[in-house]
């Protein structure tokens, strides 16, 4: 299994226990829900730790006192600069938070799919840990046309999460994409596609609006993929026996019904 190498956060507050290993977004939250009942000004320090609750190092404090928005809104930056190892401490005159930064591994399951989708996964998972595979490999058409679907050669997953994890993943795929960094050669999310050669979001006219996922896929594949040769795709089976029993192959390369 590939293992990624990803940077998370633990918090707690005054003298608890510290939480399970938190995204940003995360712990923002949660350290919005614990610092908007303290009704109090905060300013920031961070800790260095050579050892565990031993501090041998005190930063120069991050500013000055700030009320509940501003610090909610310098949070992430402060935690961003941080170095792995190292306590941001929220400080107030009577109560504080401690969030430190620490590295987390996580192992990916080992991809059926094509070199590009191994390539793009494993910084697609890095970047968005929030993600739900629903699948690489299927051997199928895409619904309502005659043309292969990417799925057919493992060359695209579908990935699913909370409406705007998907969206920010949708955006990422494309923009690395547009820059050349990762191999994506198709983008479809909510009812808009992007591919190579365009320089933003198209309306997607297909029949799965793909609201609830996000598809993408490596550079284009054509031709009868492996898996359906000698066989039809999976979504025909609405065929009759007839249609499913006289087979040809079509210009393009696809296994189609003979009387199509």
């Amino acid at each position: 299994m590939a293992t990624v190498e990803q940077t998370r956060y633990r918090a707690k507050l005054d003298g608890g226990t510290y939480s399970r290993a938190l995204t940003l977004e995360q712990v923002q939250e949660r350290w919005g829900v614990l610092a908007h009942k303290q009704k109090e000004p905060f300013r920031f320090k961070v800790l260095v730790y050579d050892r565990e609750e031993a501090a041998w190092d005190w930063s120069d404090e991050w500013g000055p006192f700030r009320k509940f928005q501003p610090a909610y809104e310098r949070l992430p930056a402060r935690l961003k600069d941080m170095k792995v190892g190292n306590t941001l401490l929220t400080d107030t005159d009577h109560r504080y938070i401690l969030i430190r930064k620490v590295k987390q591994h996580i192992q990916l399951p080992d991809s059926p799919g094509t070199e590009a989708i191994d390539i793009i996964r494993w910084h697609l998972y890095r970047q968005f840990p929030q993600l739900e595979s629903w699948g690489i490999c299927n051997c199928r058409l895409v619904a309502g046309t005659w043309t292969w679907s990417q799925h057919a050669y493992c060359n695209a997953e579908d990935v699913h999460a909370s409406s705007e994890v998907m969206l920010k993943a949708a955006n990422y795929l494309k923009r690395k994409g547009q820059g050349g960094v990762l191999p994506v050669g198709q983008v479809i999310h909510n009812r808009r596609v992007w591919e190579p050669g365009y320089a933003d979001w198209r309306a997607y006219g297909g029949i799965n609006p793909h609201t609830d996922h996000v598809h993408y896929g490596g550079p284009n594949k054509t031709g009868t993929p492996e898996c359906a040769r000698g066989r039809m795709p999976a979504n025909t089976r609405n065929l009759t026996i007839m249609d499913k029993v006289l087979v040809r192959e079509h210009e393009s390369g696809m296994l189609v019904p003979a009387n199509l």
